[in-house]
């Protein structure tokens, strides 16, 4: 109980008794103003001297504003605990009394060892929740877990969703950095997130996306991106993947890529591509021996600017000559770079010397290596003329090594033909007189594959049509109507099975209605079209594709199969919801891919994939199934082969399915991986 003490009143000059702290008698303190404290944020009546502090926020707070060290924030800190804000050093005494708990009890509710949760009694997290909540399911609909939130009847983790909007809305609001640009990157990344004004069900953030939003922040708060943002920025901010904090690090370069792709999409940045393309390029030529960079560098821009003969003296400009890919550039500079290093092994230093011999060598090393019977190692077969002993310590076998293949056929004559690319080049520019490859030509029909027979040997098959037993075909596409299949794995084998689309085209295909409203925003946007067609982009011609691959962008739904094509549609459309803006028919779940991009060729592999392990227990090549709809296209058509022209094969493509022999495949077996023994 407070004592009074006889004062000099300090607004009526009188004197009286007071049970204040300060010198304000008891009929005069009413008529105070009521003034915030900086830190509490509470109404008191008088402050502190010389402090915007309340007197009892004064004794634990110190009187300035510092920087935390660990987040960054700016905040009153503990005079308990110099050098962490208020929120760092409450979660700091958290994870102390965490620690302290035991880590090995035995529970008195499940009996099973686990760490305790409570100081008062040996109890498991799990056992207390259920004691604390009973066991009541959460009420969101197909989950199963047990309720956390009473109030609402939630799990964690749709609970965790439900406060995920405010929680983002305000961090959003409160966020700082101790760099300024870094504070303007995080709020252009967060500008396409509706908050809530009024309206809480305009947007849907989860608990997902706010771990991902805090993570990007936090990490903002600690590295400095420079003023004018580049890819080179970006590629060095990324965190590495390792096993501790693996998802951190990946909502963190998940979020600098978003931030550079809002970037392109206001043409400050070129294209994520152009980058990595460029990066590709310089590590090749790194790589590349010392006297030959100027060569590589030299025939890399030849071949960008069309491969022009330098003697016809041609503009440029006016002539406008097909080029390369950047893909097939990249690859043919590889193949020199790993052919430079082979010849620098064996004391050839300059492009002049190599002839046809040199050529002959390396085509014959390509093709074969030397295997050690004993200990199966392999080793270059240009050593094993000196290798007697085999070099595995355990092994030690003498005389042991025999020739065993290599490489397949076909790959060495795209090594070859890359290799006889940059010769013409340096025969154009006279730095050699004769091109060493140019009477390298192999014999062998262009369909020609390898396949390894019964006793595992590599053997050549002639020309023929790779295809499935048309019984596989017969299962996925009763799987493809059934109601109970996954929408997206049943599009995409229709999409092969009816229109023969490569996975390129499946990746790149777009959605009529949103690729309208992509391309002009106020425009129309009836989603009835929908359910009608689909647009693949027309391949670009270049140097090596001298013809599109389809005529036209448009493939039409054939109106037969409307029965069962349209549900599963609708299904497709309500499970890609995700998408958001996106104008592609397929789309990633993961945040990387949230933006208007295609997905990655690996994921129709994967749906195509999981498609087969279900229906046939083994898995099939997308490739090998849209040769085998093609044969069977062609067998029950009128026209034969001809048909495949308005489906995207060449004519002479085409005609093969009318003369040639066809090869059986079988569904690769699938193998389930075996648990570990005692589990």
């Amino acid at each position: 109980m407070r004592t009074r003490r006889s004062i000099i009143c300090e607004e009526c000059k009188l004197p009286r008794r007071t049970k204040q702290w300060f010198d304000v008698c008891d009929m005069c303190v009413p008529k105070l103003p009521k003034l915030g404290c900086a830190a509490c944020a509470g109404k008191v009546l008088r402050l502190q001297p010389n402090s915007s502090l309340c007197r009892r926020c004064a004794g634990k707070y110190s009187n300035q504003i510092s920087t935390c060290e660990k987040c960054g924030r700016a905040d009153y800190q503990f005079l308990s605990d110099p050098g962490l804000c208020r929120k760092c050093h409450i979660n700091a005494l958290h994870r102390i009394w965490v620690k302290s708990l035991p880590q090995d009890i035995v529970c008195v509710c499940c009996g099973f060892t686990k760490p305790c949760c409570s100081k008062s009694e040996s109890i498991c997290e799990a056992c207390y929740d259920k004691r604390r909540n009973g066991e009541v399911k959460c009420t969101f609909i197909g989950c199963k877990r047990l309720i956390e939130n009473k109030k609402w009847q939630l799990c964690k983790w749709h609970n965790e969703d439900r406060l995920a909007l405010k929680r983002l809305s305000k961090y959003i609001k409160s966020y700082v950095s101790p760099f300024p640009q870094n504070v303007r990157y995080f709020l252009t990344l967060t500008a396409t997130i509706r908050l809530p004004n009024g309206n809480a069900d305009e947007t849907t953030v989860r608990a997902k996306e706010l771990m991902r939003y805090r993570a990007i922040g936090e990490y903002l708060k600690s590295y400095e991106l420079p003023e004018s943002l580049t890819w080179q920025a970006i590629h060095e901010a990324l965190p590495k993947l390792s096993k501790r904090g693996r998802s951190r690090s990946k909502f963190i370069r998940s979020g600098l890529l978003e931030l550079g792709n809002l970037f392109l999409q206001e043409r400050l940045l070129p294209n994520w591509d152009c980058y990595l393309s460029e990066q590709r390029l310089q590590k090749y030529l790194n790589s590349a021996p010392p006297m030959f960079v100027n060569h590589v560098a030299a025939f890399e821009r030849w071949a960008s600017d069309g491969m022009v003969n330098p003697k016809l003296n041609l503009n440029l400009h006016e002539s406008r000559p097909l080029t390369n890919t950047t893909d097939a550039i990249l690859e043919t500079v590889k193949t020199v770079v790993v052919f430079l290093d082979w010849c620098v092994n064996r004391n050839i230093l300059s492009l002049a010397n190599i002839n046809q011999n040199t050529a002959a060598s390396y085509k014959e090393a390509l093709f074969w290596q030397q295997e050690c019977s004993a200990c199966r190692k392999r080793i270059p077969l240009d050593f094993a003329k000196t290798a007697e002993i085999c070099s595995n310590q355990e092994c030690q076998a003498i005389n042991s090594f025999v020739k065993t293949r290599r490489m397949a056929r076909a790959s060495v004559n795209r090594f070859t033909m890359n290799l006889r690319t940059f010769f013409n080049w340096a025969q154009l520019h006279s730095v050699i007189r004769d091109n060493p490859f140019a009477y390298d030509i192999d014999k062998t029909p262009t369909g020609t594959f390898t396949v390894r027979n019964e006793r595992g040997q590599m053997i050549e098959i002639s020309d023929s049509i790779r295809r499935y037993d048309d019984d596989v075909v017969e299962r996925l596409c009763s799987y493809m109507v059934s109601p109970e299949a996954d929408p997206r794995e049943a599009l995409v084998l229709y999409l092969i099975i009816f229109h023969l689309l490569t996975v390129t085209e499946i990746c790149n295909a777009k959605i009529p209605s949103l690729a309208a409203l992509a391309e002009n925003p106020p425009g129309d946007c009836d989603r009835a079209r929908d359910f009608e067609y689909l647009l693949v982009p027309v391949r670009k011609r270049s140097r090596g594709r001298h013809s599109p691959r389809r005529e036209k962008p448009i493939i039409k739904f054939p109106k037969a199969a409307a029965r069962w094509l349209r549900p599963l549609l609708e299904r497709h459309f309500e499970k890609r919801s995700y998408g958001g803006v996106s104008e592609y028919l397929f789309v990633s779940q993961f945040a990387r891919t949230r933006k208007n991009r295609p997905v990655c060729s690996k994921s129709i592999r994967l749906l195509v994939n999981r498609a087969s392990r279900r229906v046939l227990n083994g898995t099939v090549n997308p490739r090998d199934l849209r040769g085998t709809a093609a044969a069977i296209m062609a067998e029950r058509s009128k026209r034969r082969g001809a048909i495949l022209t308005k489906l995207g094969y060449k004519s002479l493509r085409a005609t093969r399915y009318n003369y040639l022999e066809t090869f059986p495949l079988e569904p690769k077996a699938f193998k389930q991986r075996q648990p570990p023994a005692g589990a």
